[in-house]
């Protein structure tokens, strides 16, 4: 049977290991929500110059 040092010792690395799986996860999260908005801003700008178009096609044909 593991005497009392031993169990913290199990129970210091048991914590650690779970901080460690904690924090890349969070770092994951973090990474992802990055990338997102990154995608949205590039679709914003896409949708900002097709809206564009469009009124300068309808302007150019007179129905604006």
């Amino acid at each position: 049977m593991a005497n009392r040092s031993q169990k913290k010792k199990l129970v210091i690395v048991l914590t650690l290991f779970c901080c460690l799986i904690f924090s890349l996860y969070a770092l994951k999260i973090t990474d992802s929500m990055l990338d997102f908005m990154v995608e949205n801003k590039t679709s914003e700008e896409h949708m900002r110059k097709v809206a564009w178009w469009i009124l300068a096609f309808a302007d150019e044909n007179g129905k604006f």
